[in-house]
């Protein structure tokens, strides 16, 4: 699916469509007009009320008692704040008039997050979306063409084009026909690709088979059953609680630090706001290897040195910098020079010395133009980068610039990167702007929320005390700024805090 629906906010899913002022069926209530009048009706209709839905359900459901979690009216005005900062990706499209904003569509879109939300879940079932959430942005392309943007509706509102390769259809499925996550109204889009009705006593396998808010329930589309129900799994259970070995549905009373402490049905409140720290010191604490210094890695829980020349590779893999582990024999030896077998690291089995790739396991000179890129790193000589090709091989080419085709971001020159929306080369953006996938900062910048909750901009890489969303700068890592939180009902983690 496009990178702009699966990274913004709820913003990746629309409605009823229409486009540039030809003929459109009479109720879709589609927006004509410059680019600031589109936006300025998205904000009105659509992200100010979908805002006062998640955070009305938010409350509902217990997340105000969760420590720093903002009360409602922090809560809409940073989900209105992000979702307009998604919004604008579509600046462009909306000026050119190849796209319109579906206010009917929208209101569809919002009915079935309020159901969702109601219910404490975060949105839909995987890889679903409501019909109403796919056509309130609609492109002006007729059926079998490709459309410029993926996930949208087309065919003057009746059709979509298709999350997975922009092919307009004419309409959507209807019951019983084979779907990509949406079906029309009334029916939901089942594990088996297949709309279907998903009311209460229906056949399921899965939570993807029901209408929400209903879940599976020992094969049957049910509503969700409350704390001390029996269960056979967590999707069964109210959102937030968990199927537990007595086969009850139970709230997660111990204290999280990652999601899977909480089951399938609940969110760990341990991981949302974060900041970077530090790295540990050999004989620190530490619950991953990423959080002890270059020399260590974490051996339960705690950093130790890693091991040197002719010792045992740690976890299979770490060794002491100016080693790397032999594949032979799972020592730690000197890095692979021109000609040896390559090693392995926490990467892959791909390490050789500077200056050298692993091609076909063999550590050899760096790959030349037109030759195949080197395994595992992509590695390529000097000037060249590393092109993806459709048949699943790899090109070394001349990197090129802005406005230029590309797969990655080794194929830009330097101050580029791969604008994955557009597969183009564009310039690296500028501290402040608008990101979502973090390229767009480059390889100095981190794309971070601008506040707690807020929109991600990008930023120099954070330090010690600062924000983080992944990156940090070097000798530093992102944690959370709790040791241990509380497992929650999915839509608590729909705000950031």
């Amino acid at each position: 699916m496009s990178r702009k629906w699966l990274a913004g906010i709820f913003f990746l899913f629309l409605s009823f469509g229409c486009d540039d002022g030809k003929t459109r069926p009479a109720d879709t209530g589609c927006v004509g007009g410059s680019a600031d009048d589109q936006l300025a009706r998205f904000d009105a209709t659509y992200c100010g009320p979908m805002a006062q839905v998640v955070c009305t359900a938010a409350a509902g459901c217990g997340c105000g008692t969760i420590a720093g979690f903002p009360d409602q009216a922090a809560c809409e005005s940073s989900w209105r704040q992000r979702c307009m900062a998604s919004a604008q990706h579509f600046r462009d499209d909306f000026d050119a008039g190849t796209m319109q904003y579906c206010e009917v569509a929208a209101s569809k879109c919002i009915e079935a997050y309020r159901i969702a939300n109601g219910a404490c879940r975060s949105g839909m079932p995987e890889e679903t979306l409501p019909a109403g959430c796919l056509l309130m942005l609609t492109v002006d392309t007729k059926p079998g063409e490709t459309c410029p943007t993926p996930g949208v509706g087309c065919n003057d509102g009746r059709g979509i084009c298709s999350p997975y390769n922009a092919t307009c259809s004419a309409a959507l499925p209807g019951e019983g026909a084979a779907c990509e996550g949406v079906c029309i109204d009334g029916a939901v889009c089942n594990s088996n690709g297949t709309c279907v009705a998903g009311e209460t006593g229906d056949d399921c396998e899965s939570v993807r088979d029901c209408r929400l808010p209903l879940a599976c329930v020992a094969g049957r589309c049910a509503e969700t059953v409350v704390e001390d129900a029996a269960c056979t799994e967590d999707d069964a259970c109210v959102p937030g609680l968990a199927c537990s070995a007595q086969d009850l549905c139970t709230a997660v009373e111990a204290p999280c630090t990652e999601p899977a402490d909480c089951g399938e049905n609940a969110i760990c409140t341990a991981t949302q706001a974060r900041v970077c720290v530090p790295v540990a010191e050999d004989g620190q604490p530490c619950s991953g290897d990423e959080d002890c210094s270059a020399a260590s890695w974490c051996d339960t829980d705690t950093c130790a040195p890693r091991p040197g020349a002719n010792q045992p590779c740690a976890s299979g893999v770490w060794c002491a910098p100016g080693l790397a582990c032999d594949l032979a024999t799972s020592l730690c030896t000197a890095i692979p020079q021109d000609g040896e077998p390559c090693a392995l690291s926490e990467a892959g089995p791909f390490v050789c010395d500077d200056g050298l790739a692993c091609l076909s396991d063999t550590c050899g000179p760096l790959p030349g133009q037109g030759e195949t890129c080197g395994s595992g790193n992509n590695a390529c000589a000097e000037g060249l980068g590393c092109s993806f090709n459709t048949d699943g091989t790899s090109t070394c080419e001349d990197k090129v610039g802005a406005g230029e085709p590309c797969t990655n971001d080794r194929q830009c020159l330097e101050g580029t990167y791969c604008e994955y929306s557009t597969m183009l080369c564009t310039t690296v953006a500028a501290t402040g702007a608008s990101c979502e996938d973090g390229n767009e900062c480059g390889p100095a910048g981190s794309c971070v929320p601008e506040s707690a909750g807020g929109p991600f901009v990008c930023a120099p890489l954070p330090a010690a005390g600062e924000s983080c969303y992944l990156d940090c700068e070097p000798t530093t890592v992102c944690h959370s700024v709790v040791t241990a939180g509380v497992c929650a009902a999915p839509v608590c983690g729909v705000i950031g805090f």
